[in-house]
């Protein structure tokens, strides 16, 4: 399938969309392994943008902590027991661009429930296919009931890159509020996707809808 990474995911520089600048790939990494040890010491708090990180002297682009969220959330989540047992977790992204390209790089030599990792990358609701998340780009918000119906049913962890996605039944949504990333929660697309969600998750959401 078109725009597919396998583990261990192999990033190109022409994959990660805009250049790095001088921090090149490898200062990349380091930066998103930075974020998510952030994320992990906060206990998944709301996660502050570039400026509010002033004594860091190359503070993380929104993209990069949005990435770095998406992996993060693979800990506060709890699939069906029986999903994808001894088959690759599955991460699709559709929208081009979405978050620079970085998705790839946070899952990088990382696993999922004792699952390897494959990313894929589409570029049209018709290539949507099954996933265990699916990250939807704001470029399409008009589409997100028609992208919502291609993987109802099944237990798939939606994520939308704009402030009114779990509102309209996706499962998270980022937004940004005082200058940070934060979530919104809606607790009852979770439930009708036979997902769990963990207490400290719901506590630091912004907005639990059920």
């Amino acid at each position: 399938m078109k725009g597919e990474f396998q583990r261990p995911v192999s990033v190109h520089a022409d994959r990660l969309g805009p250049p790095a600048g001088r921090f090149g790939l490898r200062g990349l990494l380091t930066r998103l392994r930075g974020a998510i040890l952030l994320a992990t010491a906060i206990g998944l708090c709301i996660l502050p943008q570039p400026t509010a990180l002033a004594q860091d002297p190359a503070p993380l682009p929104e993209s990069e902590v949005k990435a770095a969220f998406v992996f993060m959330l693979t800990r506060f989540v709890n699939w069906p027991e029986a999903v994808g047992d001894g088959e690759p977790f599955v991460v699709g992204m559709i929208g081009r661009g979405l978050f620079d390209g970085r998705i790839p790089v946070a899952f990088a030599n990382k696993s999922v429930n004792g699952r390897p990792v494959i990313v894929r990358e589409w570029d049209s609701i018709g290539e949507v296919g099954p996933a265990d998340i699916v990250v939807i780009s704001a470029d399409y918000r008009r589409w997100t009931e028609q992208i919502l119906r291609r993987v109802g049913g099944s237990p798939v962890l939606t994520i939308g890159d704009y402030p009114d996605f779990a509102a309209r039944g996706g499962v998270i949504a980022f937004k940004l509020q005082n200058n940070r990333v934060a979530l919104v929660v809606n607790r009852g697309a979770a439930r009708a996707a036979n997902l769990e969600l963990s207490a400290k998750l719901l506590a630091v959401a912004v907005e639990v809808i059920e």
